[in-house]
């Protein structure tokens, strides 16, 4: 409660105790090299280093702030205020533990700070990603996929909005079927409320902004949409999301529905409501069709998932 209390200030304030020399220099510097490659034209890449800490808010009268010892920190000074800070990543063989050979066929090793495991996970996440390669009008080699686009948006999203005060950490599982992002810290408002008006409320104001100056993030929202939209495109599944009031877990199917499966669910539907989805899109509405659908798809689903799906509350979804 007391967090939730102090939600988008705790991070904006003075970590005691540190100064500049806290910060690590590979990561300053890879930090603006980045921007200056991929947002040349915003105005922090003509500050000297100084004036770009202060503007940033990476550095307050001297000192560290919170957000910006975590994004940019020596991992040695971060664990003085975080003692247990890590992101962890596993890889597992199998679709759950119970029938994993093994715990774990690999573990993301600790990093420096948040810049850092950044990378490292997307470069982990990206293996299970389809992607194709083309060349930028400048001749730089660029990677196009949906699918990637969605990883990446909620690997930023999940590392801009933990809770770090709390005494759980962010986990990464890649299963052979699905990828699970766990965030400790609840959302600010109901999750349809965000999607619908599109709210920026940062649990980090100053990591999420350090995130959007190298576009990495959106300027707006938690990016809900744009993560359902480009998975939606990459694998026809859409992601699901299990929420409480102090964690947030978004599960990403790695299995994709192909229009086979889609014609054998028509069929079935067929077989089962003696008409065919074409019938009962006309007779009964969209969303109705979709709520089919998905039970057809996972028998397990939530009316909490389907309300997501089709954008109207529980109590619609209830009564189609």
């Amino acid at each position: 409660m007391f967090r939730d209390q102090t939600f988008g200030t705790k991070t904006s304030e003075i970590a005691p105790d540190t100064s500049r020399t806290s910060l690590h220099e590979t990561s300053l510097k890879r930090y603006r090299d980045y921007m200056s490659r991929f947002n040349p034209g915003v105005s922090y890449n003509r500050y000297d280093e100084d004036e770009f800490l202060q503007k940033l808010r990476i550095l307050e009268s001297g000192a560290c702030t919170y957000g910006g010892l975590l994004l940019l920190g020596k991992r040695e000074v971060i664990e003085k205020h975080f003692p247990d800070f890590r992101i962890d990543l596993f890889e597992i063989p199998g679709t759950s533990y119970s029938d994993a050979k093994s715990r774990y066929s690999f573990r993301l090793d600790e990093q420096e700070n948040l810049w850092e495991y950044y990378f490292e996970c997307f470069a982990r996440l990206k293996q299970k990603v389809d992607v194709s390669f083309v060349l930028s009008a400048e001749g730089f080699g660029q990677e196009l996929s949906s699918g990637l686009v969605a990883i990446r948006e909620a690997l930023v999203n999940m590392l801009m909005h933990a809770d770090y005060f709390s005494p759980a950490h962010s986990r990464i599982r890649i299963f052979s079927n699905q990828i699970e992002f766990f965030n400790p810290g609840g959302l600010p408002k109901p999750l349809q409320e965000l999607k619908d008006k599109d709210l920026s409320m940062p649990r980090n104001p100053i990591v999420s902004k350090l995130f959007r100056m190298v576009k990495l993030s959106e300027n707006a929202g938690f990016g809900f949409d744009k993560i359902e939209s480009n998975w939606k495109e990459y694998n026809q599944t859409s992601p699901e999301y299990n929420l409480t009031f102090d964690s947030t877990i978004t599960h990403f199917s790695l299995t994709s529905i192909t229009t086979d499966d889609f014609g054998k669910i028509s069929e079935e539907i067929r077989k089962k409501f003696g008409r065919s989805s074409e019938e009962i899109r006309k007779k009964y509405g969209n969303d109705s069709w979709i709520i089919i659908e998905q039970i057809f798809q996972n028998p397990q689903v939530t009316a909490e998932f389907l309300s997501q799906v089709i954008k109207k509350s529980n109590r619609t979804v209830e009564k189609k």
